[in-house]
């Protein structure tokens, strides 16, 4: 059976510091000046925590959600038909481009 140890008499792990200088403290919580220092340290963590934990989400991310929230809610369009109507005008040859209204319609989205 090994023998069991008592840390107060066990040399310290750090060889610099003095086995005076562990057995000095009274408690954990109360300093040897008397001041209850977990206290102290709480209200810090607190203080620090509420002013930390502030979140402010900018106005483009909150928009972006409702668009997103929008297009999840609205129907599906189903465009298969009119794509097929395009690819058959195609490849017949009778599809005809209105270039008047092309130009509008680029000139609009780049000004």
């Amino acid at each position: 059976m090994s023998k069991i140890i008592d840390p107060r008499n066990s040399p310290s792990f750090f060889p610099a510091k003095k086995q005076d200088d562990l057995s000095a403290k009274v408690s954990p919580d109360i300093s040897s000046d008397g001041f209850d220092r977990q206290s102290d340290q709480k209200q810090q963590i607190d203080k620090t925590s509420k002013q930390d934990a502030r979140v402010t989400i900018p106005d483009s991310i909150k928009d972006f959600a409702k668009i997103k929230r929008a297009t999840d809610q609205a129907p599906d369009i189903d465009n298969s038909a009119k794509i097929r109507d395009l690819k058959n005008r195609i490849n017949a040859g009778t599809y005809q481009v209105d270039v008047d209204a092309l130009t509008d319609q680029i000139m609009a989205e780049e000004f």
